[in-house]
């Protein structure tokens, strides 16, 4: 039974993200460029052309393979700290609110637990926390202004290091040390690990969290044995993660559902589902404590926006984006003022809006352009943040940032990496029979993760950076395409010789 269900559940990934693929390359209305085709496929074909020279580079003429990992990783490192000293950004938007407010509180004593940004977005106490953490150390070095966003900046690129050293550790339990240094040498070229270097949000912070959590199940997953200590710190990390960003969530749910298919022992099961549930809400119940005892209830009942908020955005389609982010919605909500009352509002829009959508037969219309708006922006939407409020006009900035003739290359090349990284995805998926079971188990776990981000992003309110903190989950899967298509090729030469 469990082997149909899991061939079902992998006929519908697949169809899903053939759609989407689909959808990115040939449709795609809300895209800052639709690249011409014809260059996109070249330039595809010009950097699998690259991967197999560097593999072979690698495996054939690189002696010293740690030491060139360890410059290649030094490399990487100036390269995301050059590109933060051309590229880096004032604070906007959420950012803005959070920067601005834990600042005021270390310096002039006025607590983020009395700032109406945390009431209403309650959401990211969590990052005021971690922000705060970091500005008091700052304020014992006696930072002074600006160099309070250089060193928050620094911060978010040890964060994004962190969870790629963490990346490097789950290549290595189902492959060479030698492959998984090539594995993450490629990695590097990722964009929005430099990109995101200068924007110290949720999406780069909960990084290492999120692939930390992984990391720690997937020993349990590789070695196939109970070790309690693993999902302790699995949850513990998961926890922290989602203080910072509650899609994450949707990791725990694909921890149990794994758990629910592979073991065959009800004790056995029902201790690590336990183990994990409680201490992933450990850290997060602790933050709803911190809530409670911290603000006033009054204000607090007023202004916070209910999760209902969120699902409202989800279904708007204002023609300025398809389910992501309305400041009309906000407004509206806002008008609101206790907590029952803007639940029963937003309820009520998506009930309308979700009718609309039903009557005139838009509803599959509208959820296929909204997972392309999600997924269809290779640049994870770093073009438009980069451009807001820059701290050095740099002429090399045109090539990067807004919606101009200029950065058209850039976003070729953004748009060629989604593309291989969703390709790869699938076949990763079409060709598990040539994975080894430990493979096929990494992959098991990985599609249920990938495909509850997706489904987690047609319910609430969307953006294309909302999959930052998922990345390291889509290169795993993409590395494991990658092996099974080698071992293809290799069986169909062993057959022709």
């Amino acid at each position: 039974m469990k082997k149909v269900l899991s061939g079902i559940f992998y006929i519908i990934f697949i169809l899903a993200f053939t759609i989407l693929l689909f959808n990115i390359v040939f449709i795609n209305e809300k895209a800052f460029f639709k690249p011409n085709i014809l260059f996109l496929f070249i330039n595809i074909i010009i950097c699998f052309l690259l991967f197999y020279l560097f593999y072979i580079v690698w495996k054939k003429f690189i002696k010293h393979k740690k030491i060139f990992f360890i410059i290649a990783f030094i490399l990487f490192i100036i390269l995301q700290f050059l590109f933060l000293y051309a590229f880096e950004v004032y604070p906007s938007w959420d950012y803005k609110d959070v920067f601005d407010g834990v600042k005021a509180d270390v310096l002039l004593n006025k607590s983020i637990f009395k700032n109406i940004y945390f009431y209403t977005y309650t959401n990211n106490i969590g990052l005021g926390i971690l922000y705060k953490f970091f500005f008091l150390i700052f304020k014992l070095f006696r930072f002074k202004d600006l160099m309070y966003l250089h060193g928050i900046t620094v911060v978010n690129i040890v964060f994004i290091d962190i969870a790629l050293l963490y990346l490097y550790k789950i290549f290595r339990l189902y492959n060479t040390n030698e492959n998984s240094m090539f594995l993450l040498i490629c990695s590097f070229f990722i964009t929005p690990f430099i990109t995101y270097g200068p924007i110290a949000y949720t999406d780069t912070f909960s990084l290492p969290f999120a692939v930390i959590s992984i990391y720690f199940f997937l020993k349990y997953v590789t070695g196939n044995k109970q070790d309690n200590k693993l999902f302790i710190i699995s949850g513990l990390f998961l926890g922290f993660g989602l203080c910072l960003k509650f899609s994450l969530i949707v990791i725990l749910v694909a921890y149990i559902i794994y758990i629910l298919f592979t073991n065959e022992k009800i004790k056995e099961k029902l201790v690590i589902m336990a183990l994990l549930i409680c201490f992933t809400f450990i850290p997060y119940l602790n933050l709803s404590i911190i809530e409670k005892v911290c603000m006033d209830e009054k204000v607090l009942n007023e202004e916070k926006l209910p999760y209902t908020h969120w699902l409202m955005m989800g279904v708007n389609d204002d023609g300025i984006t398809v389910g992501g982010y309305s400041e009309l919605d906000f407004r509206n909500t806002s008008e609101y003022k206790t907590k029952k009352l803007k639940k029963e509002y937003n309820k009520k829009v998506i009930s309308q809006r979700l009718q609309d959508k039903v009557l005139n037969k838009k509803l599959l219309n509208f959820y296929t352009r909204k997972v392309a708006y999600q997924w269809g922006d290779g640049s994870f939407y770093s073009t438009i943040i980069l451009e807001r409020y820059p701290v050095r006009k740099i002429n090399v900035r045109k090539y990067i940032i807004g919606i101009t003739y200029d950065m058209k290359t850039y976003y070729l090349l953004c748009q060629t990496q989604l593309i291989i990284i969703i390709s790869m995805i699938i076949l990763s998926v079409l060709l598990k029979r040539y994975l080894t079971e430990k493979e096929k188990n990494i992959l098991f776990l990985n599609s249920i993760i990938i495909f509850g981000v997706f489904l987690f992003f047609i319910l609430w309110e969307t953006r294309s950076r909302y999959l930052i903190n998922f990345i390291p989950v889509l290169l795993i899967e993409v590395y494991l395409g990658v092996v099974a298509c080698k071992r293809l090729i290799f069986e169909k030469v062993r057959r022709k010789v």
